[in-house]
């Protein structure tokens, strides 16, 4: 009863997760081998040929900068990490209305449960199932559903801005590198993709209320 609010909001929850995991996966991934071990192939390499501890520490200086730079935690890059603060925040906001939006479920839930039990016990003792007015009334908590659907499209909103600035700041950093998580980061691509498979699929999905 009066779920079709509730799966609208879920799958709004859920698109904004699928594109949130798709700038941390990302970004992940370029951390990880672009930045990370490219960094730790050239150092070992330089290390091996050091001829003496000079060059040796010398190396190692280098790629610690290397690390900080890349890893756009040097200082050059602070706007770049307020911007990947914003990001971040708008995830967490996520977690707690996806949070908020279980506990409205399973409250609904349970109120329909207890309902049904009721009605159950009334049939097994020969009365009528239902009292006029007892069991009328949304199980859901009133307005719940619509204010967390309101915060998951402001949420939805933030986060393009937050990653709409992010992607322009990026190529203002002076490593090449950048490029290959700017080409991971190619959101409309990603986003087209997945409106073409949801429009693809959508005569078959079947979502439980």
């Amino acid at each position: 009863q009066g779920c079709e609010p509730a799966v609208r909001a879920a799958r709004r929850a859920l698109q904004l997760r699928a594109e949130m995991c798709h700038f941390t996966t990302n970004l992940q991934y370029y951390l990880m081998w672009e930045v990370l071990e490219a960094a730790r192939t050239e150092f070992v390499a330089r290390a091996d040929a050091a001829a003496d501890l000079d060059e040796l520490v010398g190396a190692h200086e280098d790629y610690l900068a290397t690390l900080l730079r890349k890893a756009l935690l040097d200082e050059g890059s602070a706007h770049l990490r307020a911007t990947l603060g914003a990001l971040l925040d708008n995830m967490l906001g996520l977690a707690g209305v996806v949070r908020r939006l279980n506990e409205a479920v399973q409250g609904a839930d349970r109120v329909t449960t207890e309902r049904a039990r009721r009605i159950q016990a009334r049939v097994a003792s020969g009365q009528w199932g239902t009292v006029a007015g007892e069991e009328a009334g949304d199980p859901w908590p009133p307005g719940e559903v619509g204010a967390i659907a309101r915060r998951v499209e402001e949420l939805a909103a933030a986060h393009a801005r937050a990653l709409q600035t992010f992607t322009d700041q990026l190529p203002a950093q002076a490593h090449d590198e950048v490029r290959f998580l700017l080409y991971r980061l190619d959101f409309n691509d990603f986003a087209r993709r997945r409106t073409a498979d949801d429009a693809g699929g959508a005569g078959a999905m079947d979502v439980d209320g």
